[in-house]
């Protein structure tokens, strides 16, 4: 059985490696999934961009009402 690792851990290894363009990268894979209509895998990589947004403590994205 395969167990995916903590979305805290694949944030901070992102923005280890990419910095600030791990938030874009981290979108980038959700949309892909999400277009391969797998609901799982992009639920997991929206908490992963979650998680980079608290990591960095700066939202960088915003909800528009």
């Amino acid at each position: 059985m395969f167990v995916k690792p903590d979305v805290h851990i694949i944030a901070r290894m992102l923005i280890h490696q990419h910095g600030a363009q791990s938030h874009s990268l981290a979108l980038e894979k959700a949309d892909e999934l999400s277009a391969e209509g797998n609901s799982g895998g992009f639920a997991y990589w929206t908490r992963v961009i979650q998680a980079i947004e608290e990591e960095l403590d700066t939202p960088l994205s915003t909800t528009i009402h």
